[in-house]
């Protein structure tokens, strides 16, 4: 219940940043905040493993502080950002497919991870987890995007 209940803030606080106008000071230190964050947690991460010995989720859990204010950070950001008119086809495609890639990207990451044996000792991290990302996006994005032209899985993919 908690896992539910916590995502589903990021749902509501991502319509409410959407529907109201940011000044742009309030901007800045939403952006601030968010850079703050992700410096603590790569520091604050790397030290407390250094103390205990094993890997935290302490700093980077998907439902901190510091993960919600680099969220925010970069909704805004992208919010904000003017894409050339040329690109906007893609960008509504992948907007249309974006929740059913939210919620399938943990079955992907669980087969690329678990079934595959992908996980950060296959290479140092700071490949592994980029190429991670894209791994995942693109094998979420693909499978969703089939999904949906199913027409009895359209619906709940959509």
């Amino acid at each position: 219940m908690d896992l539910a209940s916590g995502y589903a803030g990021y749902f509501i606080l991502g319509h409410y940043i959407n529907n109201i106008e940011l000044k742009g000071t309030t901007k800045k230190i939403i952006y601030v905040l968010g850079i703050l964050s992700f410096v603590v947690v790569g520091f604050g991460t790397r030290w407390l493993a250094g103390r205990t010995g094993t890997p935290s989720l302490l700093f980077y859990h998907n439902l901190s502080p510091f993960t919600l204010l680099e969220t925010m950070a970069v909704f805004i950001f992208i919010r904000h950002t003017e894409i050339a008119p040329k690109y906007h086809k893609y960008i509504i495609k992948a907007s249309k497919l974006s929740l059913g890639i939210y919620i399938i990207h943990p079955l992907m990451m669980f087969i690329a991870s678990d079934l595959w044996g992908l996980d950060s000792a296959s290479l140092n991290p700071a490949y592994f987890i980029p190429c991670f990302v894209v791994i995942i996006f693109t094998a979420s994005y693909i499978a969703i995007a089939i999904l949906s032209r199913i027409p009895v899985l359209k619906k709940l993919v959509l």
